[in-house]
């Protein structure tokens, strides 16, 4: 009798646990159908387009892809920082455009986001949401998509269901004809009915911040001879037609050229002048004209492989972007540049600094656009600024003290500055005294890791300095760090943790008053 009582029991339990799953599953079901009912009639829901963005490129294509469900959907795009527990309770499918900041971070304008849903903590129950993640990245990190992959996890332990795999993309894997941004367009196709007309705009397609334009090499200096660094060139490009505009903290983006001899070279070896006149899609030029703007790098093994030559020309990849600080602002009717010359581990020359301080003549022509970087540009206000960095990164931060020269801000400039040796690498000297005797910079701490019998660093002088950097914050200063990610960076914000405590260096970065230009 018990073991038949025990069999029985048995049985209620089990059909009660599966009356328990069906109740659930039914519940969970009908919140779905309700929900795509409600998106699809527009009521009480919306599209969440969300992003994460540093340098204003997981922005962009949040923007794009925003404008492309706008009009058929309802739609709501912000920055990931403003999404709160309203915004993903009222949403049925939500897009995540995150870029990740160096080594694993979030971008500034995705912390907040990352400390309310992306840690153990969290408990909203997002089982009614749909949602896909684009992640953008960069390969030469190893946490490479770290940031959208913790977006991916964060969201799936909160009970939201994927509308299709993680999508992720360095820079280079974006705009190809089979690349990434075609695929999310694709997938985001399928939420349009199929009569509808899609518009997902090309970089070419896109007005001015994609567009280059031809600018004159005007002048090009060694600034320090004799260093124990690479050689270090400031530069001056002057627009060939309209003046352009930008503001201080934006990025030059450059087109570079691979060098006259290197495609003689490869011309030879195809059995053709330099001047051989080559049609690639109706366009008539000469040989040596295509091969400056494609990647050489391996093409000795594979030349004659295509049937004609213009074929083969057009199996090359073009050659990839290269993006610079800028260092002046428009009222000095230039674009001026600061570029240190990269060397491989053949000695040979990097393809974009190669390009601007070798290669390319004064008087030449380079392809330039202008990048908006919101995330390095200086609120128009007289607060304080403090500016950090090292080698190149003066760029950035000369066009910042320059901008505010100009507008007669009254807001106090301390700059701290890192070189190796002060006889060889006083960069801009002239003027940083100039500015400091005038009182435009009321600090100047150059430090030169080489000189004295101990290296010392920028991080060295935040350290030191910390009771007056303190200070300065509480005076609501705006903190601007540019220059070498690795190193300077990261000690930067090693020392700026140590001297502020991580959480109100955190809340610096949420307030926009902690910006980093850092690469």
């Amino acid at each position: 009798m018990m073991g038949g009582a025990k069999a029985v029991w048995t049985l209620v339990i089990l059909l009660a646990y599966g009356l328990l799953c069906l109740w659930s599953f039914r519940h969970a079901l009908l919140a779905r159908l309700q929900g795509a009912k409600r998106l699809s009639e527009g009521e009480d829901s919306f599209v969440l387009v969300a992003y994460a963005s540093q340098s204003g490129t997981a922005a962009e294509l949040a923007r794009r892809s925003a404008d492309m469900l706008q009009g058929h959907l309802p739609v709501r795009l912000m920055p990931l920082n403003q999404v709160n527990d309203g915004v993903l309770s009222s949403a049925q499918r939500a897009l995540f455009v995150a870029s990740t900041y160096g080594e694993g971070e979030p971008p500034d304008n995705g912390l907040a986001f990352q400390r309310r849903y992306l840690t153990n903590a969290a408990t909203l129950d997002l089982s009614h949401l749909e949602f896909a993640v684009l992640a953008l990245g960069d390969r030469a990190y190893q946490r490479f998509c770290d940031f959208g992959r913790r977006i991916q996890a964060g969201m799936e332990r909160l009970g939201a269901s994927p509308l299709w795999e993680l999508t992720e993309a360095a820079s280079d894997e974006l705009w190809t004809p089979d690349g990434k941004v075609a695929h999310w367009r694709s997938r985001l196709g399928s939420f349009i009915p199929a009569a509808a007309e899609v518009v997902f705009a090309e970089p070419s397609q896109s007005a001015g911040d994609r567009e280059f334009g031809q600018w004159r090499l005007a002048d090009r200096e060694h600034l320090n001879p004799g260093s124990l660094g690479e050689p270090l060139f400031d530069l001056w490009l002057t627009p060939h037609a309209t003046p352009a505009s930008w503001c201080a903290g934006d990025i030059a983006v450059i087109l570079p050229r691979n060098d006259a001899v290197r495609c003689a070279t490869v011309a030879a070896k195809l059995g053709y002048s330099s001047g051989e006149p080559v049609t690639l899609d109706g366009v008539t030029r000469p040989l040596c004209d295509w091969l400056a703007e494609r990647q050489l790098s391996n093409v000795d093994d594979d030349i004659g492989a295509e049937p004609s030559l213009s074929a083969w020309l057009t199996g090359l990849p073009t050659l990839p972007e290269r993006e610079y600080s800028i260092a002046s602002v428009p009222e000095e009717g230039a674009v001026r540049l600061l570029v240190r010359q990269q060397r491989d581990e053949r000695g040979q020359l990097g393809l974009g600094s190669g390009w601007l301080t070798a290669s390319a003549g004064t008087g030449d022509s380079i392809a330039l656009r202008i990048r908006s970087n919101p995330s390095f540009q200086v609120p128009e206000q007289d607060c304080p600024l403090i500016l950090i960095g090292n080698g190149s990164g003066l760029a950035g931060l000369r066009a910042h003290l320059k901008a505010r020269e100009l507008a007669g801000a009254t807001g106090r400039n301390w700059l701290v500055f890192g070189e190796r040796s002060r006889l060889s690498d006083s960069l801009w000297n002239e003027e940083l005294v100039r500015w400091r005797d005038s009182g435009h910079l009321a600090r100047l701490d150059r430090v030169f890791s080489r000189d004295g019998d101990s290296l010392r660093y920028v991080q060295d002088v935040l350290a030191a300095e910390a009771d007056e950097l303190c200070r300065w914050a509480d005076a609501g200063a705006i903190i601007c760090v540019c220059g070498s990610l690795t190193g300077m960076g990261s000690g930067v914000q090693t020392a700026l943790e140590a001297c502020l405590g991580a959480e109100r260096l955190d809340e610096l970065k949420m307030a926009g008053r902690y910006r980093r230009d850092l690469y």
